[in-house]
């Protein structure tokens, strides 16, 4: 129901400013940046380190911008630089490399690196380190711990939507619904706008088989995160519950194509087509989510099910023995 604190909304790159460049005007790279020009950006933070292999503003934007695509291990090696050549702790720095630690995997670095950077005593940025450590716990199971981060995040900064859908959610996993739904509408108080949370309030209301609820904080989850796949399939779940299989087939051909390599909308696809007669279709649908290459035994079942409806005996036997 979550990802890393910022990142249950975006992936954000930290962009901090020093005025320690020797001599260098580095406006010019942060213009690339606002521009979009990733590439040219880089280029010319790499020369400016070739000038001067002690400025922390270079080191800082080049992390950031490779861990806004992903390339942990080069971001990883210019926040360390940044902490080897920063006057005192940078708290910021730290953070970020956790962040990046924990996209890792290296899920010890990254707990280390949170917990220095909150050692720091920096209110301003403790909320943040206080859910990075949340979801770093709830990623390894430690439900327990996760819900008291959250908890100190909302403590530090009460103002701040996203501990409390944070919280909500490990509430959500312990059962705790009631207490959920409390802290999820805690949020959206704070912010109207923030279509996880609608999602999420959709997912709890569907656990509780309030469909016409679910699909209402969908809508609206979807109004606001039009390409977010998860949001549009689960619109999609709802349809198929109430058998309108022609809406049901719309959302999950508008989340395959925002995930064109998940099997389960291709499945979902077939089943829809199924239902409305369009046997020819959802075995289509069926092979291509075999040539993903995943050869899903669930699958199996469905094409075995759909020849089976069309009177096709052999390759009926054929694919459900492969089910099994």
């Amino acid at each position: 129901m979550f990802r890393l604190k910022r990142f249950c909304i975006s992936l954000f790159i930290l962009l901090l400013f020093f005025s320690l460049a020797k001599g260098e005007n580095l406006d010019t790279g942060s213009q690339l940046i606002k521009e979009e020009s990733y590439s040219e950006a880089i280029s010319f933070f790499y020369q400016v380190l070739k000038e001067d292999p002690t400025c922390l503003e270079a080191h800082l934007q080049l992390a950031g911008l490779y861990k806004q695509f992903g390339e942990f291990e080069r971001a990883a090696k210019e926040y360390e630089e940044v902490l080897k050549l920063s006057p005192s702790p940078n708290t910021e720095a730290l953070n970020a490399l956790g962040e990046v630690y924990f996209y890792q995997k290296k899920y010890l670095y990254a707990e280390d690196m949170f917990r220095k950077a909150l050692a720091l005593g920096r209110p301003a940025v403790a909320s943040d380190i206080h859910c990075n450590l949340g979801l770093l716990y709830q990623i390894q199971g430690k439900t327990s711990k996760a819900l008291e981060e959250f908890n100190l995040a909302m403590e530090s900064t009460p103002t701040d939507p996203i501990p409390y859908n944070n919280a909500a959610s490990i509430l959500a996993i312990l059962g705790k619904r009631e207490e959920a739904f409390n802290i999820y509408k805690k949020a959206l108080k704070l912010n109207p706008n923030l279509g996880i949370v609608y999602f999420n309030l959709g997912n709890l209301y569907r656990l509780e088989g309030d469909w016409e609820k679910a699909l209402m904080y969908y809508n609206r989850a979807f109004l606001l995160e039009p390409f977010d796949e998860r949001i549009v399939s689960n619109l999609g779940g709802v349809f198929y519950h109430y058998r309108d299989f022609k809406k049901a087939f719309y959302y999950w051909q508008k989340a395959e194509r925002l995930n064109p390599k998940n099997i389960y909308l291709k499945r979902n696809l077939a089943l829809a087509l199924f239902y409305q007669g369009k046997t020819e279709e959802a075995i289509l649908h069926c092979k291509e989510a075999l040539s993903c290459g995943n050869n899903n035994k669930e699958i199996f079942r469905l094409m075995a099910k759909i020849f089976l409806h069309s009177y096709k005996l052999k390759e009926a036997l054929s694919y459900f023995i492969s089910s099994i």
